[in-house]
């Protein structure tokens, strides 16, 4: 897994903000939040992942406000990403469309069956305590293909209140929809859930997020990699049109986050409570 980046030493100026509800001590160093920098060496993101999400459109700017909306961010998102790891494994289930099964369908996991009627092109979905990569799923979805010259090249499923049991399985049902493309040995899904989109490559396991999500936050769209982030610990790679951002967890409520504006960077410690 990527390393979380190496502390920095903040100068002795903190500035007590409230932002969203919350109170926020933060502190800035490297040149505070006015832009001005140096002392840093950068926010060690990796390379934007290629995980079916469109472009970012979001300009960041380089100030505290802004890394306070970061780190609050990442704290949202994180609550949800048990949610979308189970619609990823709950979508790439496409009965009747990816393949010539019928009703019922005996589900990979071993036990429990979808069973499917015809709803114009496509069938309406019943899940029957159908396992799947360590979920179980309980509950309904439509899916309707797209078919050119007798091949599905995509398929959307919108799934509702359907409830989830299993080792990493979220306290809630999901509901929300899905982009999905066939491949030549698995399947490629966006999910919309919760108000954010989700890569093809999000999971979580053990209470860590992995994977890639995008947020249209108000001011345009961000895209983020989560890194083994936690309740404690771990980072998340924020990825704009002009920078970067990393926001490091470093325990419930305190983060580092280092932002990359036009080639400026700067860090800024930030406390939550």
């Amino acid at each position: 897994m990527l390393k979380a980046l190496s502390k920095l030493n903040p100068e002795a100026r903190v500035v007590t903000l409230a932002a969203c509800g919350l109170v926020v001590l933060l502190t800035a160093c490297g040149g505070g939040g006015g832009g001005g920098g140096g002392g840093d060496s950068g926010t060690n993101a990796p390379p934007r992942p290629a995980a079916g999400l469109s472009d970012p459109s979001l300009t960041l700017q380089q100030n505290q406000p802004t890394a306070i909306s970061l780190a609050q961010e990442m704290v949202l998102t994180y609550q949800l990403s048990d949610e979308a790891a189970a619609a990823q494994q709950l979508v790439e289930m496409a009965p009747g469309v990816l393949d010539a099964s019928t009703s019922p369908y005996a589900c990979p996991g071993g036990s429990g069956t979808i069973t499917f009627a015809t709803n114009g092109a496509g069938f309406n979905y019943t899940y029957n305590a159908c396992a799947n990569a360590g979920y179980a799923f309980t509950g309904s979805s439509v899916i309707s293909p797209t078919v050119v010259s007798s091949t599905v090249t995509e398929y959307d499923l919108d799934f509702s209140n359907v409830t989830v049991t299993g080792t990493n399985a979220p306290n809630t049902a999901l509901t929300g929809s899905s982009v999905c493309t066939p491949g030549t040995s698995s399947v490629s899904c966006i999910t919309t859930l919760g108000g954010y989109v989700w890569g093809n490559d999000a999971s979580y396991s053990a209470g860590l997020a992995n994977g890639s999500h995008q947020c249209d936050c108000g001011n345009g769209t961000w895209n983020v990699l989560f890194d083994d982030f936690g309740a404690t610990s771990g980072a998340a790679y924020v990825y704009a049109s002009n920078g970067e951002a990393s926001v490091t967890r470093l325990s419930a409520n305190t983060f580092r986050v280092v932002l990359t504006v036009n080639g400026v960077t700067t860090t800024y410690d930030v406390t939550t409570t």
